[in-house]
């Protein structure tokens, strides 16, 4: 049986993407006619208004998120 887990919160740095918008955020470049973001490794294709999150309890930890998804997810820490 499976068990229940919750998410532990977390605070993350996060920055949206628009490609006028220089300098980009870490990781993002225009590849092959496509912006993608290099996280550990692994290319992500993103869009305009993605953002990008960069996880500081793991060093070098990037990743991208929809802008939907990221507000369903995250709220701002003031």
């Amino acid at each position: 049986m499976m068990e229940k887990y919750t998410q532990l919160p977390i605070v993350v740095e996060a920055e949206q993407f628009w490609s006028e918008n220089r300098p980009w955020p870490e990781g993002v470049s225009w590849v092959n006619g496509r912006y993608v973001l290099t996280a550990r490794d692994r290319l992500y294709e993103i869009q305009q208004g993605d953002y990008v999150i960069k996880f500081s309890e793991t060093p070098g930890k990037l990743r991208p998120e929809r802008p939907e998804d990221f507000r369903r997810m995250f709220q701002k820490v003031e």
